[in-house]
C-alpha cells in the first residue's frame, strides 16, 4: 500500500503562463515480479549480473485524497473544474536492482488505463478520452 504524490507544475518567464496541479493518492499496486541474475536470449546474448535484478509488471488501483489546483498563479481553487475522479486504475513496468540483501532501488513507469479526468469541454479523439496519470518513480528501499 503506497501514498503517492503525483502533479504537474509549469511556469513561463517568456508568457505570463502558470499552472500547478497536486494529486494524492492512496494505491494498492498488485505486481508481479521476476528476480534473475542473468539476461539471456540464447544464442544472440548473455548479460550476467554481480547481484539480482527483478523484472516487474502489473496493475495498480488508487483511491484520490487530495486534488488541488492552481491555474493562474492565482492560489489553489476551492474545487477543480472538471472534477476529478476519486479513483484511478493504472499499468506499470519496472526494474529492481539489489544491491545486498537490504538495499535495492525501483525505477518504475506507470500510466492510467482510464481518464482520471475529462477534458475541459469534454472533447476526445480516439483513444484520447481525457486527462491522464503518466509516472515515473525511482524509489530506494530497505528491507528487513
Amino acid at each position: 500500500l503506497y501514498f503517492v504524490q503525483k502533479g504537474s507544475k509549469y511556469v513561463s518567464q517568456k508568457y505570463a503562463n502558470y499552472y500547478n496541479l497536486r494529486l494524492r493518492y492512496i494505491e494498492m499496486p498488485f505486481t508481479f515480479e521476476y528476480l534473475t541474475d542473468k539476461l539471456e536470449v540464447p544464442g544472440l546474448f548473455r548479460i550476467d549480473f554481480n547481484n539480482l535484478v527483478g523484472f516487474e509488471f502489473g496493475l495498480g488501483a488508487a483511491y484520490l485524497i487530495e486534488a488541488k489546483e492552481d491555474d493562474d498563479g492565482g492560489g489553489w481553487l476551492d474545487e477543480p473544474v472538471p472534477n476529478f475522479s476519486k479513483f484511478d486504475v493504472t499499468a506499470h513496468a519496472g526494474i529492481d536492482y539489489f544491491f545486498n540483501e537490504h538495499w535495492f532501488v525501483n525505477f518504475r513507469y506507470s500510466y492510467s488505463i482510464i481518464p482520471i479526468r475529462e477534458h475541459p469541454g469534454g472533447q476526445t479523439w480516439l483513444l484520447d478520452r481525457g486527462q491522464y496519470n503518466n509516472v515515473l518513480h525511482f524509489t530506494l528501499y530497505y528491507q528487513f
